[in-house]
């Protein structure tokens, strides 16, 4: 299986800046994304009203182009997770999330419409997801065997400190069949190739495909 950074592009059609989903307006919002923004979850969430798209570009080009795939722009940028449309979270529900991740519901306010969008939150506990002992790190040519993820952090300081380098990822192996994952390690946002073919026959709007440089293996 081959494997693809995935984010959302940075630019639109018209080769202004991409618009971000901002928050800032949901009642209680910020009371909820500072839940959210450590990794739990809060169940009680409820419908996420008053989203709306926003840049860092002029005004007048926030609400050129409304994609299936957004960044989190405001109070809401410290959540790890996306903005997306009903039609993304609906295909990507087909496959297989890397846990742990959750959707919550809200409404995008969009040329006078509402329309329902979903806080996609993902990469809670993501080294759960990695079988660290089967991956290769390297520090310049020399490749290292890391079998814990507090050994990891360890090495990675040390390259910083020791060898004035840094710790590069040759081989990721993850523990299941995964078709999106977040990879702390590089903080990569990973899709298989299937799912990459199912966004792109779909014609949803503004993906960004990148190759991985490094492997993404399966353990079994």
């Amino acid at each position: 299986m081959k494997y693809y950074k995935v984010a959302p592009a940075f630019n639109n059609a018209n080769k202004r800046v991409a618009s971000s989903a901002s928050g800032d307006k949901v009642l209680k919002g910020e009371e909820y994304y500072n839940i959210l923004k450590d990794g739990e979850f809060h169940k009680e969430i409820p419908l996420l009203k008053h989203f709306f798209l926003e840049s860092y570009d002029e005004k007048k080009y926030w609400d050129f182009q409304l994609n299936d795939i957004h960044n989190l722009i405001g109070k809401a940028n410290t959540i790890i997770g996306y903005y997306l449309s009903n039609d993304f979270k609906n295909i990507l529900e087909d496959f297989n999330i890397a846990p742990v991740f959750n959707f919550y519901e809200t409404l995008l306010l969009y040329k006078e419409k509402e329309l329902k969008y979903w806080l996609f939150q993902y990469g809670v506990n993501s080294f759960d997801n990695f079988n660290l002992p089967q991956s290769i790190f390297k520090i310049e040519d020399e490749e290292f065997i890391i079998k814990t993820q507090d050994e990891y952090w360890i090495k990675k300081r040390e390259a910083r400190k020791v060898y004035t380098s840094k710790l590069l990822l040759k081989k990721l192996s993850i523990n299941g069949n995964y078709d999106f994952f977040f990879n702390q390690i590089n903080s990569d946002t990973v899709v298989s190739g299937n799912l990459k073919k199912i966004i792109e026959d779909a014609n949803l709007k503004g993906f960004e495909f990148v190759q991985l440089d490094y492997e993404v293996v399966v353990s079994y």
